[in-house]
């Protein structure tokens, strides 16, 4: 009976020794969650798929293997912040194909064009408002990765640029391919000074290279049409929360993105403080709030339940930047919530009454001259005070059709409506 005790026992525990090694794959989930801990952690999805997580909180796919002389070593596929588990199985499976044709994956001193990307972009998008970095960072993925992600981007020449590119031409998406463009370019800079290569391809690439497309501008609103904001502003077919935001952006005269996430914090008495980083130029911008403004905030205060002033229709986010240029469209406005700031800039600048610096820094536009652009920085406070109280008086003015031209005569802004 021992013996027989002692034979289940060890048949046992080799069956758990056995059941130790059995590596359950790992979910999104798991790898969004993992939490970093005093000392760096492993965590395995199989096939030698491992996920180290540092103290840091940066998070990397890597490779375990043998390589041709059955020695154990390890791949680095990279940042699991821009791969994603299923793309870190592709990846691994890839790595083992080659293995498997008796192929060495020694990277040595190799760098291809995503792992450098990724270098750059971590730095960059810390420049950049979030919108700019996640719309660059998405068209890279969808247009540019399949061409030259793993590309040795020592290799790369102008030819694999226009074919990394060619995919946002034949779409037609004319701002798209530029601002696609100019991030290759910047990346490629990057590496040039690095020293990971010597030459930057896509300074070759000229616009011949691909289709002539047409410049889309903001669309800005006819100054006789201002009549027709008030009649939406006063109508019902939207909730009063867009429409109090669509005229909180006009009369401040900043950008949809800036309004929509506007929170409770950055409003001190009838000062806003909209911070560095969700501004374009990434510095702070400071905003005087007109009485007709401030009526506006105290309206909002009524739903104030998150920290947004402008609150979705489940009261605990923000409104998207969209919503507002959808309900002024299908209310028959033939403009862009954008396009508002153009007409701002050429009714002010077509009455002569304001500086057109003081105008441009209103609109916060970046000055070309630095050093000026540094000095006037928070200057300048009470001219544009008087510039913002002219601009909301002057909407107001416009309640009508018949007043709108009215306005336009006194101020002698008739003419802006020959064009």
């Amino acid at each position: 009976m021992e013996v027989e005790l002692e034979y289940l026992i060890q048949n046992f525990q080799g069956f758990t020794s056995k059941m130790a090694k059995i590596i359950l794959p790992l979910t999104s989930k798991q790898v969004k969650e993992a939490k970093p801990t005093l000392r760096a952690y492993k965590l395995y999805d199989g096939a030698g798929l491992i996920l180290t997580v540092y103290p840091s909180g940066k998070k990397v796919w890597r490779l375990d293997y043998k390589d041709l002389n059955k020695k154990r070593k390890t791949y680095t596929i990279g940042d699991a912040q821009h791969i994603s588990l299923s793309d870190a199985r592709k990846k691994r499976d890839e790595l083992k194909g080659i293995l498997e044709n008796h192929q060495s994956i020694s990277k040595k001193d190799i760098m291809t064009f995503g792992q450098v990307f990724y270098e750059w972009f971590d730095k960059w998008k810390l420049l950049v408002v979030e919108s700019t970095a996640k719309r660059a960072l998405s068209s890279m993925k969808k247009d540019c990765f399949p061409v030259i992600e793993n590309m040795d981007i020592t290799k790369i020449k102008p030819k694999n640029i226009v074919a990394a590119l060619s995919p946002i031409d034949e779409r037609g998406s004319g701002e798209t391919l530029e601002k696609t463009k100019s991030a290759l370019k910047l990346t490629f800079d990057y590496a040039v000074a690095r020293g990971i290569c010597d030459m930057n391809p896509v300074l070759a690439v000229t616009a011949s290279a691909f289709t002539a497309h047409e410049t889309k501008h903001h669309r800005a609103l006819d100054a006789s049409k201002i009549y027709m904001l008030h009649d939406f502003f006063m109508s019902n077919r939207n909730s009063i929360i867009v429409r109090k935001c669509t005229e909180f952006t006009l009369r401040t005269m900043c950008r949809i993105n800036e309004s929509v996430c506007a929170t409770w914090d950055e409003i001190d008495g009838n000062t806003w403080t909209i911070p560095a980083e969700r501004m374009k130029e990434r510095r702070p911008h400071i905003v005087h709030l007109t009485k007709q403004s401030m009526s506006i905030i105290e309206e909002m205060k009524k739903f104030k339940s998150s920290k947004y002033i402008f609150q979705n229709d489940h009261l605990n986010h923000h409104i998207h930047k969209d919503t507002p240029n959808t309900a002024i469209n299908r209310y028959g406005i033939d403009s862009t919530v954008h396009g508002l700031r153009s007409l701002a800039s050429t009714v002010l600048n077509g009455t002569c009454l304001f500086d057109k610096d003081l105008v441009e820094m209103c609109l916060s536009h970046k000055d070309k001259d630095a050093v000026r652009a540094a000095y006037n920085r928070a200057l300048y406070l009470e001219q544009r005070k008087e510039i913002l109280i002219f601009w909301s008086d002057f909407i107001d003015m416009c309640d009508t059709e018949e007043n709108n031209i009215k306005t336009l005569e006194k101020f002698k802004l008739i003419q802006l409506n020959d064009d």
